[in-house]
């Protein structure tokens, strides 16, 4: 990071303390959750299914994830891993942690690379969340198995096939 900064480690880890640990933090609460999603959640936490989240910023800072949290069985940033997402890694260690098979995790994503494409080369299932704008043109991706724009279409598309 300092070579790319041109800077000293020193200054380096300065600047990433200031910019991401506590620059980013206090976006952090202004963010909402998105329409059904607490729900869905919910409701995949009732069947047996379980949840997690994977960020590449520390977890700690997002509080209590939209009120999530505690339907989580596990939490994880991408910085505990050692790597950063799109990378295979991030998404096979997130696999071991939760004690399930690559193949039998669907990975939930609104940033196509990181969410899609990451996700894919690690063997996972992966869902593309877009703007209802890109969803009322019929934007899709070739990558990700299912692209949806409101976790209502998400829930249909699990429950009809049989998660």
């Amino acid at each position: 990071m300092s070579e790319k900064l041109k800077c000293s480690p020193e200054k380096a880890i300065e600047k990433l303390n200031l910019i991401v640990y506590t620059g980013l933090k206090k976006y952090f609460p202004r963010f909402n959750a998105c329409k059904g999603v607490k729900e869905l959640i919910q409701k995949l936490k009732q069947n047996g299914i379980k949840i997690a989240v994977l960020s590449d910023f520390p977890p700690e800072q997002k509080g209590d994830i939209w009120g999530i949290k505690d339907y989580c069985d596990l939490v994880l940033g991408s910085e505990e891993i050692g790597a950063l997402k799109p990378s295979p890694y991030v998404f096979t260690t997130l696999a071991k942690k939760l004690n399930t098979p690559a193949e039998e995790i669907l990975y939930v994503g609104n940033h196509h690379e990181y969410d899609v494409i990451g996700p894919k080369k690690a063997g996972m299932k992966a869902a593309w969340f877009i703007s209802p704008l890109k969803g009322w043109f019929n934007k899709k991706s070739k990558d990700a198995d299912f692209t949806f724009y409101h976790y209502n279409q998400l829930e249909k598309y699990l429950f009809d096939n049989k998660l």
